[in-house]
């Protein structure tokens, strides 16, 4: 065979190969997408917080006082979950300081459902870039890392006991003014 077309050969077999990869990494990929698609232990914890925390729903008037809702101990209290006999305290805060942008999304929730569209249709108009399914991910994280966000229907959040007490402990000038707005103090 001539030299040429062994050449040729040679990359073309070394660029199915790097497809191959590639194809492994997007199938890894499509497997842990697939694994987080079903019930597991943390979304039966979480549910169970949602069931308990649901009999000291927040209040309805988000706008009272500046604040959403509950108190900090009412929220903390109805978070609370029991677990074989033991009182497992509420999901933390996250530790660190959020951005404008996230607290606005989070004021948006509320505590009435509002599905992905609605998040997305909001994010737009207050003109953060962010593609839905950056959304989608957004709202599943704060939900099962932080506890922030519920949800009881696929696809629709609101704001949980655990995030309105979260929203309430921040500081007088991030206060809440209005349904995804942010009052300058």
């Amino acid at each position: 065979m001539n030299s040429l077309y062994a050449d040729l050969i040679a990359k073309e077999r070394a660029k199915i190969e790097v497809l191959r990869t590639k194809i492994d990494a997007c199938e890894k990929r499509i497997a842990v997408l697939q694994s987080m698609d079903g019930d597991d232990d943390l979304d039966k914890l979480l549910e169970k917080q949602v069931g308990q925390s649901a009999e000291k729903q927040p209040t309805e008037d988000l706008f009272a006082d500046g604040k959403l809702g509950t108190s900090l101990e009412d929220a903390t209290q109805s978070n609370m979950v029991e677990s074989e006999g033991q009182t497992v305290p509420p999901m933390e805060f996250p530790r660190r300081a959020l951005d404008p942008k996230t607290l606005k999304i989070l004021r948006f929730a509320s505590t009435t459902d509002k599905s992905i569209g609605d998040f997305y249709a909001f994010v737009n108009a207050n003109g953060i870039l962010w593609e839905r399914r950056r959304i989608k991910s957004f709202l599943n994280l704060y939900k099962s890392r932080y506890g922030l966000l519920e949800s009881d229907r696929k696809g629709f959040f609101r704001l949980s006991a655990h995030g309105v007490s979260y929203l309430n402990s921040l500081k007088s000038d991030d206060t809440f003014s209005g349904e995804g707005t942010t009052s300058a103090a």
